[in-house]
């Protein structure tokens, strides 16, 4: 870690690019792994928010939960592949609860879907499933 301040980490791999984030908190293998400057982002699990680089705001609670997400903001994935592919662009302010709901969701923002695999291969803004 570089000029960074309120990170706290545990796990192989956890949060290992930072470099100038802020307040972030990662607890498993490769839990933030990507991050360089993105602050206020919490990943527990195996890989949560893997890809993640300069995203604020995004919480990845399960295996893969935000994996791909890159630079989306406001993002909460509860549950293992939740919000998985989503993006790799920037979507942002979505929640996935349950095992791989919005797993295919991609740079669309403003969802939410509740229960296993929902919306699964959903995309689109502004939707509650």
């Amino acid at each position: 870690m570089q000029i960074s301040d309120f990170n706290t980490s545990a796990g192989l791999g956890a949060m290992q690019s930072v470099t100038k984030g802020n307040s972030n908190t990662a607890f498993g293998s490769g839990a933030l792994a990507g991050v360089t400057t993105g602050n206020s982002n919490i990943g527990i699990g195996y890989q949560p928010a893997y890809n993640l680089t300069v995203g604020t705001d995004n919480i990845g609670i399960g295996s893969s939960s935000l994996l791909n997400n890159v630079s989306g903001a406001g993002n909460i994935g509860i549950g293992s592949n939740s919000l998985r592919n989503n993006s790799t662009a920037s979507g942002s302010q979505n929640t996935a609860v349950g095992n791989g709901a919005l797993y295919v969701y991609g740079a669309s923002s403003y969802a939410t879907a509740v229960g296993s695999e929902a919306g699964r291969n959903f995309e689109g803004n502004y939707n509650t499933l």
